[in-house]
């Protein structure tokens, strides 16, 4: 039985004998190869200093969404770039970076407001 490049999924031919086995053992690959591509959809508590979050593996994307200022605020953070919405935040820095295992967010500014809540989504 031949099976594809990528994910090595079977691929029944003509003189294959039919059975549930290549199938099922297509369905256990899909669903694996599905489930380590999940977003990661979380929480953590801002310290106002710095802290790493740790995701256990390298994110390509972390959104991360502030709604304890006078008004939300958004950042979106990739190995090059990070776009971020400051309005209604003023008088405070700090910085964001991804990291090997997550992300790291340091100062007030940057999602980390001492004893707030903060939201994140992280793409592997």
């Amino acid at each position: 039985m031949q099976q594809t490049e990528k994910y090595e999924l079977n691929i029944v031919e003509t003189g294959d004998p039919l059975g549930p086995e290549p199938f099922n053992e297509n369905a256990r690959k899909l669903e694996t190869a599905l489930w380590d591509q999940a977003p990661v959809i979380g929480t953590y508590t801002g310290n106002g200093t710095g802290q790493e979050i740790d995701l256990g593996f390298k994110p390509r994307l972390v959104l991360l969404v502030g709604v304890s200022y006078s008004k939300p605020s958004i950042a979106i953070l990739t190995e090059t770039r990070l776009y971020y919405n400051t309005s209604g935040v003023s008088g405070a820095s700090g910085s964001l970076k991804l990291t090997e295992r997550g992300f790291q967010c340091t100062g007030e500014l940057c999602h980390n407001k001492a004893g707030e809540t903060e939201w994140y989504l992280a793409v592997r």
